[in-house]
């Protein structure tokens, strides 16, 4: 049996209190939509303790994070 890997985008904005998810099965895709995105809300973005990858939040109006599912 092969795992798919799959990596899902969560971009919550925060005044509005909605939330959008997106899935990918492509790192690179993902990681192109993650960081355009930021790149258009002018967020810096991290890597966490987990591989996943933040940005916004705390004084943002956008959070984004970038998961990753094996």
């Amino acid at each position: 049996m092969t795992i798919q890997a799959s990596y899902t985008l969560i971009i919550n904005d925060l005044p509005n209190r909605t939330s959008q998810i997106i899935e990918f099965r492509n790192i690179r895709e993902a990681l192109n939509s993650f960081i355009e995105r930021c790149d258009s809300l002018d967020l810096e973005y991290r890597e966490d303790n987990n591989g996943n990858f933040i940005a916004g939040g705390i004084g943002r109006d956008f959070e984004l994070e970038l998961i990753s599912n094996f």
